[in-house]
């Protein structure tokens, strides 16, 4: 089986080769490290959830520090939240504060290009490479945003209901068994009745503490919904340990791991050691790894560390953009090297 890991690069540069001039910083899904960054769009979203103090200190703080890390400094401010009940609430907002940001930007992309992201180039190429040499192919992101989802719909038979899991695995017109491992934006915790005539998240913020989101059940909403339940999604924390998605999906995932025998990561840089450490446990039989990233020693880094706990004997490191990769050679060249 081929696995397909996706980072933030890959949703960072999802925008084709032919439309990338007309796409700045400003316009294209934020890297952790821009969450929160200077912006009309952004600043008035972090007033609106109250983070603004947060927004402050990460800005000072890269400002400071030239190899600045937000999922670093972010897991700092949590370890010094645990006696400050403002600064708790505050962490905890930033859920809603991030699941709007990327939803804003993500429909802005998508509805700008129409629907046409590298995604969609790659998930036809990968279709091609499924039926030529009848092998499974799953997908896996780390990415909160829909671009992915949407890609999948345009090529694939996707059933059109907010609440329908079916989507995420294999049949019916659909090619790829796909798990959103640190959460999605149309996903939320469901809490219970005593929550439910309050539509407004503010409240549940302002409440936080009554509120032990793991106990509850993870369901889908349209990602423009507001209301009391709570999204769920992984914050960017250094430390972060656990995956954040519905318990059928999470015990498929490790039911298929095994499979695995090739590994194409995109725009991923393998900081998520929880995962990593999965694979060791479960994909025994994996000897194959391509990375996609437009910087080298990232790309050494990934393949060292997924070296280190699995049995990959045979890598290919490609120094370049998610964009250029599927317009080029380098595609065709990579999926034979990964399959035969």
């Amino acid at each position: 089986m081929l696995l397909v890991i996706f980072g933030a690069g890959a949703s960072y540069d999802a925008i084709p080769v032919s439309k990338r001039q007309q796409f700045g910083k400003e316009s294209r899904m934020p890297l952790a490290n821009d969450l929160f960054a200077e912006s009309p769009k952004q600043n008035s979203l972090l007033r609106d959830y109250n983070v603004v103090r947060i927004a402050d200190v990460m800005r000072r703080r890269s400002v400071k520090n030239q190899n600045f890390d937000l999922e670093e400094e972010l897991e700092k401010l949590q370890t010094t939240a645990t006696s400050n009940m403002r600064l708790m609430r505050e962490l905890f907002a930033t859920r809603y504060y991030v699941k709007r940001l990327i939803y804003i930007y993500g429909a802005n992309v998508d509805n700008d290009l129409h629907g046409v992201t590298n995604y969609v180039t790659l998930l036809h190429h990968l279709q091609a490479l499924k039926r030529k040499c009848r092998i499974s192919i799953s997908l896996a992101t780390f990415n909160y945003d829909m671009l992915l989802d949407n890609a999948l719909g345009a090529v694939s038979d996707w059933k059109d209901e907010d609440r329908n899991w079916g989507n995420y695995s294999t049949g019916d017109g659909r090619d790829f068994d796909y798990y959103k491992l640190h959460g999605s934006i149309d996903w939320g915790f469901e809490l219970s009745t005593e929550w439910k005539w309050e539509r407004d998240p503010k409240t549940v913020i302002q409440q936080f503490n009554w509120v032990d989101v793991d106990s509850y059940e993870i369901k889908k909403y349209p990602p423009s919904m507001e209301n009391s339940n709570v999204p769920a999604l992984s914050l960017p924390f250094k430390g972060k340990a656990t995956l954040t998605m519905p318990q059928f999906m999470q015990k498929r995932l490790e039911s298929k791991l095994p499979e695995i025998t090739s590994l194409l990561c995109v725009g991923w840089r393998g900081n998520d050691d929880h995962f990593i450490k999965l694979m060791g446990e479960r994909a025994k039989d994996m000897t194959k790894v391509a990375v996609v990233t437009p910087n080298l020693e990232s790309g050494e880094l990934l393949i060292e560390k997924l070296k280190s706990v699995t049995n990959i004997n045979s890598t290919k490191n490609l120094t370049t953009e998610f964009c250029d990769f599927v317009a080029g050679d380098e595609l065709k060249d990579t999926l034979d090297f990964l399959t035969f």
